[in-house]
């Protein structure tokens, strides 16, 4: 690493070729203290940024931009508070710790010719994660500088730390310099609008969370790839092939769906992908010709949830490989039910006594039912990102949140499986009879009642709104049916083409009460 010096009291660390930095990190005197924001990916850069931001005074504060490792793993190294947004704090709790529990079981030898290959030779295996002992929601000022976030871009939540003096901007990994930017855990299509808004600070200076100090110019270059990767689709060349590394244009398109997953190295091989259905799926098929649904993601809870039902004979789907990026599974019969229309009572019927059989059934990992229902509705994610209907109807984020805060009293968790996303896409049939369910992804611990309110808002079929109003109360019925309307909204506004926003914005005001 090498520490370059900005501005009076202001320096960067920038990570070299080799070291054990990996990720930018840097350091600023705020008068009687020393501010550190990012700590790269070992204690032993950790220690060694510490001993040079204490050059000008004691560090009391470490700024965690965003969860990923090689801005993390060092905060061991310091005796000071840590200080993250509230959302990267979950997300280290979430993910960070899975990743690093992934790496440890990744053998040694594995790490040949990466970045991470000295870490894994020396730190890894007994490498503890430090978390933060502070978070903040848009921005903590620091005095000199101030940490701030827009929301996620490269990851669900990204800070940066602005000095409004000396216009200088650590970017993390919002911005990086000469190479390609992830995207896989990040959110594509917010990620442009917190480019704008740092660009509208009129920085200078920018560190970027890899390569080197630059002027504002690479907020441009990383807006364009943005905007590259928005519109691409699967088939459509690397627009960058001068950037180091040219197979990470296609790594970041295949956690979205854009490309197939990589089936090098299995008995598969892709066919097309899926019209319709299960959200990131591709067909693939194998050499005796039996056909399977391959995405380039999976929960643990989805394969419990569906090896448990399946056990019982539920028609859910078998997995036939799991690894990192890649799940397989046999493909069911049939094809989605039609959106948007009421069910032949014999389809309802059966809808709702598959839905009986989560009654009493449990996955190890799922949060509270409460506190799942609460993030949705009043924080979002990336598929249900709500600042996309605050722009478009603040009366219906409005209506959606009264909505859920009425019903929170009443809810409870009588002890069943919920599938989260049981709509007409995500059931299957041959005609009149449904062949199985699948997508379970998203599965939880809660009320089973939530998955038939969730028909009710897709098919307008009465049965389902009087069964799940035969077992609760009308309070908890809007509930479940604004954090559905909520959920859909969101996700069209921010993923369908613009014309189906009026209609469907009018449906939504019209059953949330």
């Amino acid at each position: 690493m090498r520490v370059e010096q900005l501005a009076d009291g202001v320096f960067a660390s920038i990570a070299e070729d080799g070291d054990l930095a990996v990720g930018n990190a840097g350091f600023v005197d705020v008068g009687g203290e020393t501010l550190v924001f990012d700590t790269h990916v070992s204690l032993a850069a950790g220690r060694e940024l510490r001993t040079a931001a204490e050059r000008l005074a004691r560090v009391r504060h470490v700024v965690l931009s965003h969860w990923h490792g090689d801005h993390v793993y060092g905060a061991a190294a310091f005796d000071a508070t840590v200080v993250a947004t509230a959302r990267t704090e979950e997300l280290m709790r979430e993910r960070t710790v899975q990743r690093l529990a992934e790496l440890k079981a990744t053998p040694v030898e594995d790490f040949a010719g990466t970045s991470f290959a000295e870490l894994a030779r020396t730190e890894l295996p007994t490498l503890e994660l430090r978390f933060p002992d502070e978070t903040f929601v848009d921005e903590r000022d620091f005095g000199r500088a101030r940490a701030i976030t827009y929301g996620g871009g490269h990851t669900l939540s990204d800070a940066i730390l602005w000095l409004p003096e000396e216009r200088i901007v650590f970017a993390a990994d919002l911005v990086v310099v000469g190479d390609h930017p992830w995207i896989g855990d990040g959110d594509p299509k917010a990620w442009p609008g917190i480019l704008d808004r740092m660009a509208a600070l009129r920085p200078e200076t920018v560190v970027p969370g890899h390569g080197p100090v630059s002027g504002p110019e690479p907020i441009d270059f990383v807006r364009g790839y943005l905007d590259a990767f928005n519109g691409a689709k699967d088939g459509d060349a690397n627009p960058y092939p001068e950037l180091p590394s040219p197979e990470m244009w296609e790594r970041n398109l295949r956690p979205f769906g854009i490309v197939p997953p990589d089936l090098s190295g299995t008995p598969y091989r892709v066919l097309e992908r899926t019209a319709d259905g299960e959200f990131g799926s591709w067909r693939a098929v194998d050499d005796d010709g039996r056909r399977y649904v391959v995405k380039n993601k999976w929960s643990e809870d989805g394969v419990a949830a569906t090896e448990q039902l399946r056990a019982g004979g539920y028609p859910a789907p078998r997995y036939v490989l799991l690894q990192p990026g890649l799940s397989v599974q046999e493909e069911l019969p049939g094809e989605p039910l039609p959106h948007w229309q009421e069910l032949k009572d014999r389809v309802a019927s059966r809808a709702i006594e598959l839905n009986e059989q989560l009654a009493g059934k449990r996955v190890p990992n799922a949060p509270s039912w409460r506190d799942r229902l609460r993030s949705e509705v009043m924080r979002g994610h990336y598929y249900a990102d709500l600042a996309f209907v605050e722009r478009a109807s603040p009366e219906l984020l409005r209506r959606c949140r009264d909505a859920y805060t009425r019903a929170e009293p009443e809810l409870h968790d009588p002890g069943d499986l919920v599938h989260w996303d049981y709509t007409t896409s995500n059931i299957i049939a041959v005609g009149n009879e449904i062949t199985g369910v699948v997508d379970w992804d998203g599965v939880c611990n809660g009320d089973r009642l939530f998955d038939i309110a969730t028909l009710w808002y897709y098919t307008r079929t009465p049965l389902f709104r009087d069964y799940v109003l035969a077992r609760t109360t009308r309070t908890v019925f809007d509930g479940y049916v604004a954090a559905v309307v909520l959920r859909q909204v969101a996700y069209s506004l921010k993923f369908h083409d613009a014309s189906v926003a009026p209609g469907l914005m009018a449906d939504a005001l019209d059953v949330t009460p």
